[in-house]
């Protein structure tokens, strides 16, 4: 019932600024880590590699080795949500109308790609719908996949890309149910049942 991975994140433009701010903000790269364990809740990281924190022209590069309780060895079937790391936990536009534009700064683009092998005594019960919404104008758009891959593995691509950086009052409510719509995948869990 224990899953052990790697999770490698990379950081580009304004958020590989943010990150290089926040990791030299530490005594050491291993108190970074230590601090960052704190806020992976029951996640256990047992190793850790970070490349290109000195390097301006490269983006930072955050590997983790990580270990994750998924089920207790004596069940048949459990619940697992994928989007346990960098998820939305509620929507940032939660007002009915707005009467000023939303101003995002820069273009925000966030791209997550989780391969994920299962025992093959596992079977997927409820494999995710295809998602596909684009905001207007060419404003941005979200996308969702989930791909069987032989037996017992599972890809899912999961990308928001907000190309526009300022959004009238009359465009809010796009931004609005786009994000709801988010919440809404995110929140789905994949049902594992034991084969007989």
């Amino acid at each position: 019932g224990v899953m052990t991975g790697t999770l490698v994140t990379t950081f580009m433009g304004y958020d590989a600024v943010s990150k290089r701010e926040e990791i030299v903000g530490f005594p050491s790269h291993d108190d970074y880590i230590r601090d960052l364990k704190n806020s992976l809740g029951s996640m256990e990281v047992t190793g850790y590699e970070l490349k290109n924190i000195d390097d301006i022209e490269k983006p930072v590069v955050r590997t983790l080795d990580i270990k994750l309780r998924a089920f207790e060895p004596e069940v048949s079937n459990f619940l697992f949500n994928p989007f346990f790391l960098d998820k939305w936990s509620e929507n940032p536009f939660k007002s009915k109308q707005r009467l000023y534009p939303v101003d995002f700064g820069t273009p925000l683009e966030r791209t997550t790609i989780f391969n994920l092998e299962y025992p093959s005594d596992f079977e997927i019960v409820n494999m995710p719908e295809k998602v596909g919404l684009s905001l207007p104008n060419t404003g941005g758009r979200f996308l969702f996949e989930a791909v069987g891959l032989g037996m017992n593995k599972l890809t899912m691509t999961n990308s928001l890309s907000i190309r526009k950086t300022v959004f009238s009052s009359t465009e809010y409510h796009y931004l609005k149910e786009l994000f709801d719509r988010i919440l809404q995948v995110q929140s789905g869990e994949l049902i594992f049942k034991k084969k007989i």
